[in-house]
């Protein structure tokens, strides 16, 4: 089969799209809707509008499909942030906020690339989930370092920056999960309201939330009454 006669996965006819492109596609709508165990190289070959044998000449085995699938994300979101990032200009609070808001539009944009990116990662084992991991973490650690200059120039307020960037990350996670076109706030309203949230739990100058002294023990249990 030409590539001009590969189909997409709604079935219409795309010339131009890349067969890697097409595939790759099939697999992700396959891996979010019936998970990666559960999806078909036979459907996702059937999807992609080729045949099983030409699947695999492009990908030796449904987990090397896998790790194809989440290194394509991986590297959109991450050449993605760069860019923002590199428009942001100089000062922590705006490159955060800046960090957050792409984030959350971003899989507001791509829920299914949201869905597979944590659920479906179980699925690479060896040198492959090594290699995604890798991936994941240079993603990640830009993260870290936004906050980490933040704190050094005493913008933010001292905190466990892998913690803090873990419930950041998590945020946008879930929104890709749960949001839907047309309902009652935008993406960017969203994405508002979560760097609302995050800046103004940063906040160098609020006064530390009291911590409980782990030191005491807890009270001992009530002993029953004599009878």
């Amino acid at each position: 089969m030409s590539q001009s006669s590969a189909r997409s996965v709604n079935g219409q006819a795309d010339g131009h799209v890349p067969r890697t492109d097409l595939i790759r596609n099939a697999a992700l709508r396959h891996f979010a809707m019936h998970g990666y165990d559960a999806a078909s190289m036979r459907q996702i070959a059937a999807d992609a509008g080729i045949t099983i044998a030409t699947l695999y000449f492009h990908c030796s085995t449904k987990e090397q499909l896998l790790f194809d699938v989440l290194e394509s994300h991986m590297r959109d979101l991450s050449a993605g942030l760069d860019s923002a990032l590199a428009a942001a200009g100089d000062d922590c609070l705006t490159r955060l906020a800046t960090a957050i808001r792409f984030h959350i539009q971003y899989v507001t944009r791509d829920e299914e690339g949201a869905s597979i990116s944590t659920a479906e990662l179980r699925g690479l084992t060896g040198e492959l989930r090594k290699r995604h991991q890798a991936t994941r973490d240079g993603y990640e650690r830009r993260f870290r370092d936004l906050l980490k200059d933040g704190v050094s120039a005493g913008v933010f307020a001292p905190v466990d920056v892998p913690v803090i960037v873990a419930g950041i990350l998590g945020i946008g996670l879930s929104v890709g999960r749960w949001y839907r076109p047309g309902g009652r706030l935008t993406p960017d309203q969203i994405a508002d309201e979560y760097i609302r949230f995050v800046l103004k739990a940063l906040d160098a100058s609020l006064p530390a939330p009291p911590v409980p002294d782990r030191r005491k023990r807890p009270p001992a249990r009530a002993s029953r009454r004599p009878r």
